[in-house]
């Protein structure tokens, strides 16, 4: 949109149901020196105004009067085209031409003053006409052959034929060559030709001399094709919307010619002058020259009613106008010269010059203030909790709104097992959805952890209007070591028929016998989980009432047996829960179950406190990390020894092809023996990799199992409440490696920014930014987070006056705040620390 609009000094409205395109406009001078305009519409109504730029008293220009409308006139026909020139024998007068479907006018244009106060009497009278037997399309004026003292008609029909009137005499009729559709017609009065459009996106020149003698001078129902010769043809790629013909004030020619995405110049002979590629799609152009210049002036407007004026192709001006105009000109009136005339599709008659009214308002004096920091900081906090509270609400509101949309129920339907030694064989997932408007499109997904797998993971559904049941069986992989969660997350993507796209999420609990089974088998306990609790402990047979069927007393303890022949062992004591295994791998579920079946129990009392006041398992958990990294790193050394052998391998067969090309080939006996050897190194690389990429998923599994111990019991430690979320998102247990990143660089990064900014006691750490590197040493990364875990368990870890003025640590009840919002804010207030320090040191 152009900063500047085109300003509307005169202007009417033709009439309701009345349609106009770029043919219905023309301007002439009838009878003086001054441009009136003549329009016709498609219903057959002819207009010809006079545009009222008399002064009134406070020397402006008047508006539309009724008087303005000298002529209205209502033919039975559609109007196609309007244009003017000498057209009657005998006089040097301006006549109009009117062309209709099947016939051309001519009307003469006569005024008769008013005897009496009644004024001027305009009319319209009718000198000769043309009847056509074939539809017309377009036509031109001008003084064909040569003619200095008259002007001739040329009408193109729609199936190509050039019909030609010498004024009120038919003279001859001829087809144009390789004609699809009517194209742009003009006449080029210099070289005595005229020039269209062809169907091969060619502008094509013919000369009236080799029309005239292609010609016949016969009826145009008996015209015969005969081939004529063009003069010369110009490829321009596209279709052409309008053709002009200038001459400048050195009488050069110039041809303009607008497609659809270029503007063309060219000259009489078709050599190219200059073209420019258009930004927008243009609807109609004007061209026009200067007496003082030899270029071109081209007005241009855009289907977004932006007006473009161009000199040559230099953009010189650019305004909005105020309609959407299908006919553009350029006009002379009395006291405006140079105006600028347009008319929309339905009617409506501007005339406009290029300007803006002038702006009022001056900007005051900027106040050269020196800033507070202290206060910008404290304003830029408070903008970010407020906008912070409003994209909380406002995905609130969403989540509701998609709720009432559609809603969507999950249901665990375990095959249960006749004995609770025995594990479920599978569970089956059940997703309802029920749409309460009309859905384009929906795509339900179920995600499981591995080692479960499901079925049937997504289903599409369209156009759905009534409710659907889709059902997926989840089961455990074969000889599973290990589980990261039993969670099921359900994905609802949903596009609306107004294609507005929008999500439902929704998760369930598989049952835990779907992992465990009970035994009475007892083993090493090697690691423990102690959990303490503020209320009476509650038997295991409330608990896990699925392992203790058939007993009747109250149990205190339970043994368990995973798929992998792991024990874990669940003991109550006063005030406590242990959780004993021969492996760390296995606590992860059972501890997990425990505390969601302990916070079920205790919903109802308010002061109900679960915690975990013993260490964390650091030593097995850095185990993991370890041998995750090795895995990593044999992981990359196959893939760069194999990218070495591949290497290797083309060029020995680039070699062995030289030699097979030479003349005198020598012995290929070794070439032959290095080509097999790299063979099979490629091969055995290859599988090795193979065998390493399995353990590298093992190594992950293990690791994202033992990061969601970590995090389930970092939740339940005396930990700054501002500080968990950073560390849950630190250490999240979602284990991904890609080729240019692997988890040890992200895991290291954001250590190195929690000990540098929330854990760190002085300004000047905080002060040091943080980048992304590759891990070389891992232990360097075991050293920080045995550092973060060990200072995250200090007191007043992060100051209570720092956590109330940082809105990004404010949580949500189920919201956790992701690291790198955390990153834009302390960076800010590293700079200001950074001030601070500055002008420490400059003060004497």
């Amino acid at each position: 949109m152009s900063l500047f609009k085109a300003r509307s000094f005169w202007s009417t409205f033709c009439d309701v149901d009345e349609k106009f395109d770029q043919n219905c406009l023309h301007l002439a001078h009838l009878g003086d020196h001054f441009d009136k305009i003549i329009i016709g519409s498609h219903s057959g109504i002819l207009r010809i105004f006079q545009s009222g730029t008399e002064l009134n008293g406070e020397n402006a220009v008047n508006e539309f009067q009724p008087s303005d409308l000298l002529i209205e006139k209502i033919f039975a026909d559609p109007i196609l085209q309007i244009s003017t020139g000498r057209l009657v024998s005998g006089s040097t007068k301006t006549y109009i031409a009117v062309l209709y479907p099947r016939t051309i006018s001519v009307y003469g244009f006569v005024s008769k003053e008013g005897a009496t106060e009644h004024g001027t009497q305009n009319m319209l009278p009718i000198i000769y006409e043309h009847k056509l037997k074939r539809s017309a399309a377009n036509f031109c004026v001008g003084p064909f052959g040569g003619s200095f003292t008259r002007d001739f008609i040329c009408i193109q029909s729609l199936d190509g034929l050039l019909i030609f009137f010498e004024q009120e005499s038919f003279a001859f009729c001829c087809f144009l060559p390789q004609f699809l559709l009517p194209g742009p017609l003009i006449y080029i009065k210099k070289t005595d030709a005229f020039l269209t459009m062809s169907s091969t996106w060619h502008l094509t020149n013919f000369s009236y001399k080799n029309l005239s003698e292609a010609g016949h001078d016969t009826h145009e129902d008996d015209c015969s094709g005969t081939k004529i010769a063009h003069n010369w043809a110009y490829n321009v790629g596209e279709d052409v919307i309008d053709l002009h013909y200038v001459l400048d004030a050195y009488n050069e020619g110039y041809i303009i010619a607008v497609g659809e995405k270029h503007l063309f110049c060219l000259s009489e002979s078709g050599i190219l002058k200059f073209v420019k590629k258009l930004d927008y799609t243009p609807i109609c152009m004007h061209a026009y020259t200067l007496d003082v210049e030899n270029s071109v002036w081209t007005l241009i407007a855009s289907e977004t009613g932006n007006l473009f004026i161009y000199l040559n192709t230099t953009l010189k001006w650019s305004a909005q106008l105020p309609i959407l105009p299908t006919a553009l000109k350029r006009a002379t009136f009395k006291n405006v010269n140079g105006a600028l005339v347009i008319l929309s599709e339905d009617g409506n008659l501007h005339c406009s010059y290029l300007g803006t009214q002038p702006h009022l308002f001056s900007t005051p004096p900027l106040a050269n203030q020196e800033l507070d920091y202290e206060k910008v900081e404290a304003e830029l906090l408070s903008l970010t909790r407020i906008i912070r509270n409003y994209y909380s609400s406002d995905n609130k509101l969403t989540n509701i709104t998609n709720e009432t949309e559609l809603q969507m129920t999950v249901t665990v339907t375990p095959q249960f097992s006749a004995k609770a030694s025995d594990f479920h064989p599978n569970c089956t997932v059940s997703v309802s959805v029920t749409p309460n408007v009309i859905l384009e499109e929906i795509q339900v997904t179920i995600l499981v952890q591995k080692p479960l797998k499901c079925t049937k993971q997504i289903e599409y559904y369209r156009s759905l209007t009534d409710k659907v049941t889709f059902e997926s069986n989840v089961s455990v992989d074969t000889s599973p070591r290990c589980c990261p969660s039993l969670n099921v997350e359900v994905i609802s993507s949903v596009l609306t028929n107004l294609g507005v796209p929008k999500v439902i999420r929704k998760s369930v609990e598989l049952p835990l016998r779907l992992f465990f089974c009970k035994t009475e088998v007892a083993k090493e306990n090697r690691c423990k989980v102690t959990l303490d609790i503020n209320q009476e402990t509650v038997p295991l047979s409330i608990l896990f009432p699925e392992f203790t069927e058939g007993q009747t007393a109250l149990v205190n303890e339970i043994r368990l047996k995973s798929r992998c022949e792991s024990v874990v062992t669940v003991m109550k004591h006063s005030n406590k829960y242990r959780v004993f295994s021969d492996s760390l791998l296995n606590l992860n579920l059972v501890v997990q179950s425990l505390i969601t079946r302990l916070n079920k129990h205790f919903a109802n009392e308010n002061n109900f406190v679960l915690s975990f006041n013993d260490k964390l398992p650091i030593v097995e958990f850095l185990s993991h990390v370890r041998e995750h990294f090795a895995r990593n790193q044999a992981v990359a050394d196959l893939r760069k020894k194999l990218i070495q052998l591949s290497g290797q391998f083309r060029i020995i067969q680039k070699r062995l092809i030289t030699k097979f090309k030479d003349k005198n080939p020598t012995s290929l006996s070794n070439m032959e023996k290095l080509l097999q050897q790299t063979y099979t190194d490629i091969i055995q690389t290859g599988t090795d990799l193979e065998l390493e990429l399995g353990n590298l998923q093992v190594a992950q599994l293990h690791l994202s199992t033992v990061l969601h111990l970590m995090v389930l019991l970092m939740r339940l430690m005396n930990v700054n409440k501002n500080l968990t979320p950073i560390l849950e998102t630190t250490f999240c247990s979602c284990v991904y490696d890609i080729e240019t990143q692997n988890w040890e660089d992200v895991l290291e990064t954001s250590l190195c920014y929690i000990l540098r900014s929330m854990l760190s006691s002085t300004e000047g750490e905080k002060i040091k930014l943080t980048t992304s590197v590759e891990v070389q040493n891992v232990e360097q990364l075991e050293l920080h987070i045995r550092q973060v875990l060990e200072r995250m368990q200090l007191p007043n870890t992060i100051p209570e006056e720092q956590a109330e003025s940082d809105p990004v640590q404010e949580q949500d009840n189920n919201e956790i705040v992701s690291l790198g919002s955390k990153l834009g804010v302390s960076s800010s207030r590293a700079v200001s620390a950074k001030r601070r320090v500055m002008l420490t040191t400059l003060e004497p």
